[in-house]
Formats: C-alpha cells, structure tokens, sequence
C-alpha cells in the first residue's frame, strides 16, 4: 500500500521481522543512519522502533512523535521524515494508519560507507569484524 492521502492523527505501529546488524532504536544505529537517512528521520525511525517493540497496541500520536523530534514547529517536517524512511524501505505502509517499522538495520553498504570520514570508516570496520 502507499502512504495516505489524508495524514492520520495516530499511528499504529509494528515490528517488521527483518534480521540487521544495527537495532534500530540504539545510538549505534543513529551513528551509522544519520549520513545516510538524515537526523529527523533516523531519529524518527528509533522513536518508531522503541514504540513498536515497547508498546505494539497502543497507536502512536502523530503529536506525540513530532514533540518528540523537536518538529512542532516545522509544518510537514515529521512527514517529510516518514516519507523517507518509507523510500529507503524503514518503513512500510499496510494501511491508512498502520505502519511497520525495522526494529533492526542492515549493515552499511559501501556506497554508505564512501561517504562517512577515513576514522569512521575504520570504527565501522573493526565493530562489523568483531560482531
């Protein structure tokens, strides 16, 4: 299904099963996604994470996530954000309000890789050969 025309007030949330190296809603994810998804969105992503794993019945207000990202402010920037963790395959749309969400990303492609700085990509490295 595609995202809703009209924007829902809540959001049911569950986990979407696919095995990664990173749990999504860690720092160790927000590290690695950042360059790659942008900080709203990977920060959005481990709020949607957490609540998908911590509280999977309860519909999460669309309020409550933009408070929680700071975005109150900034008309559509939440969306924008939700838009984009769909487009990278985060997240996945079942219906007008219900979502899935990675509880866990995969590891770092090289095309990721090329563009975090020559130290990071030697943490990286030596994190991936010790998991």
């Amino acid at each position: 299904m595609t995202k809703p025309v009209t924007k829902p007030t809540h959001l049911f949330i569950t986990p979407d099963p696919r095995p990664g190296t990173h749990d999504t809603n860690t720092l160790d994810a927000i590290i690695w996604w950042t360059p790659t998804l942008g900080p709203t969105a990977t920060i959005a992503a481990a709020h949607l994470a957490n609540h998908a794993i911590n509280q999977p019945r309860t519909p999460l207000p669309i309020a409550d996530l933009q408070t929680m990202l700071g975005v109150t402010e900034v008309a559509g920037r939440c969306w924008r954000a939700i838009d984009r963790l769909e487009r990278f395959g985060m997240l996945t749309w079942h219906s007008t309000n219900t979502i899935t969400i990675r509880t866990q990303l995969p590891a770092l492609r090289p095309k990721q890789l090329a563009r975090l700085p020559e130290v990071a990509v030697a943490v990286y490295s030596q994190r991936m050969a010790k998991a």
